[in-house]
């Protein structure tokens, strides 16, 4: 489960992703869930989906 306030984003490995993602401010990652957090702050979800233009990236507000 993602923390209140952040996206969850999942996508399958690749060097380029994870270098992609290390770019957004406060990105986190979870080692036991394998996936990466980004904050939920104005701009930061477009952002993302602009910075992962073309790749199937799933991004979760919350998972419950």
């Amino acid at each position: 489960m993602a923390e209140a306030g952040r996206f969850k984003v999942v996508f399958p490995y690749h060097p380029n992703r994870g270098a992609k993602i290390k770019r957004v401010k406060g990105c986190r990652w979870n080692p036991e869930g394998r996936y990466w957090t980004v904050p939920d702050g104005e701009g930061v979800l477009l952002g993302l989906l602009r910075l992962f233009a073309g790749d199937a990236v799933d991004v979760h507000s919350s998972v419950h």
